[in-house]
């Protein structure tokens, strides 16, 4: 499709994609000052809040997409 859809479809990608990376690398950012940046992995949060932290964005995202009606009038 292209045009004003595309546009909307694309700009709201890329909010999605910028707010990702913003709570992961904050969670990151977080778990490294609790760890004393001492650079060991410390089990649960390296095997679990990653994958955990994904999936939650994921179906956040998804969960946007659904709803979407392709003939919308409040264009």
């Amino acid at each position: 499709m292209h045009g004003r859809y595309s546009y909307k479809r694309i700009a709201r990608m890329v909010t999605y994609f910028f707010y990702k990376n913003l709570a992961f690398g904050l969670t990151l950012f977080l778990y490294n000052l609790h760890s004393k940046a001492s650079g060991q992995a410390r089990g649960l949060f390296t095997t679990t809040t990653p994958p955990m932290l994904y999936l939650l964005l994921l179906l956040l995202g998804a969960s946007g997409g659904v709803v979407q009606n392709k003939h919308s009038t409040d264009v």
